[in-house]
């Protein structure tokens, strides 16, 4: 369904993905779905792929094929084995910090269950749009602005 999309990485290793997603500074999207599955196609091409050519620039996406995904990574995409489901949308959003400022231990990855009743591509949209993460930070002191120049 996504061969020739460009920006939307198909059925990579978990691994890899994984990865991916511990480095990265922007928003990314993971869709697990059923090519076979007349629910699944319908809300690509009506819903996912605007919206996703429109916010390109703001998200990585991952999209997972329950049907052609290697079998060890089948295992971890526990989606599959609920087709009634699908698609599963999860974003994952980077921590406006990567370290925790008083225990100085890593800041994870907030992970977003998308939960709408009814998936239009207004509110797939927002859902992306209202997530992009915030880096600004108030300076509100001289010191402050020093320290950041």
């Amino acid at each position: 369904m996504f061969r020739d999309d460009i920006g939307i990485e198909s059925n990579l290793p978990l691994k890899e993905v994984d990865e991916a997603l511990t480095k990265m500074d922007g928003l990314a999207l993971v869709i697990v779905y059923d090519s076979e599955m007349p629910q699944s196609q319908g809300v690509f091409a009506q819903v996912f792929l605007p919206v996703i050519h429109q916010t390109r620039d703001y998200v990585r996406v991952f999209a997972f094929d329950c049907r052609a995904v290697a079998s060890h990574d089948l295992e971890r995409l526990q989606q599959c084995a609920r087709p009634k489901e699908l698609p599963y949308i999860q974003l994952y959003k980077p921590p406006a910090s990567r370290v925790d400022p008083l225990t100085l231990d890593p800041v994870p990855i907030q992970s977003i269950y998308f939960n709408e009743t009814e998936l239009k591509p207004t509110t797939f949209y927002s859902f992306i749009v209202n997530n992009i993460p915030d880096y600004m930070e108030r300076i509100s002191t001289f010191e402050d602005l020093e320290t950041f120049v």
